[in-house]
């Protein structure tokens, strides 16, 4: 185990045409920022829906629908899927180097567009701290593009 795993330090990390700076997301984090997705998404859903009844119907339309909003199991389900998808990963990687720089949201998407698949799988894998990142199936090609990669 590295210092830096021990310390969260961060280190360089070459995504795309850019070197970055990144370190761990703890669970806490990881786990609040996609519920947190997920919830809004279902309230934002319930919302459109609501915004277009009245009186009653809309009333049990809303008493009915909250009911849905997952919870528990559901919750960590639905979590897990929206991590995997491309707005799940987006804002795990615009959470987790906008601490160490600032980079905008459009240059973020941006690298992560122009970076090989297993740069970003390795990057992914480090942040959210799966051991032994660098030998997973994708790490020697990430590691022929990601030659400074320094922990």
């Amino acid at each position: 185990m590295a210092i830096s795993d021990l310390s969260n330090s961060p280190i360089e990390f070459n995504l795309g045409s850019k070197t970055v700076k990144v370190s761990r997301i703890s669970i806490k984090e990881f786990f609040a920022t996609a519920e947190i997705k997920v919830k809004q998404s279902y309230l934002n859903n319930i919302q459109a829906v609501a915004s277009i009844l009245v009186g009653k119907e809309k009333i049990d339309y809303l008493t009915n629908a909250t009911k849905d909003i997952p919870s528990g199991d559901k919750l960590n389900e639905a979590s897990m899927e929206w991590v995997k998808s491309s707005d799940g990963v987006t804002t795990l990687l615009i959470n987790g180097l906008n601490k160490h720089q600032k980079l905008s949201d459009e240059e973020i998407v941006s690298l992560v567009t122009n970076a090989g698949k297993g740069e970003i799988e390795v990057l992914i894998q480090y942040m959210i701290g799966i051991e032994d990142a660098v030998n997973t199936e994708h790490s020697d090609a990430a590691s022929e593009q990601n030659p400074q990669k320094k922990t």
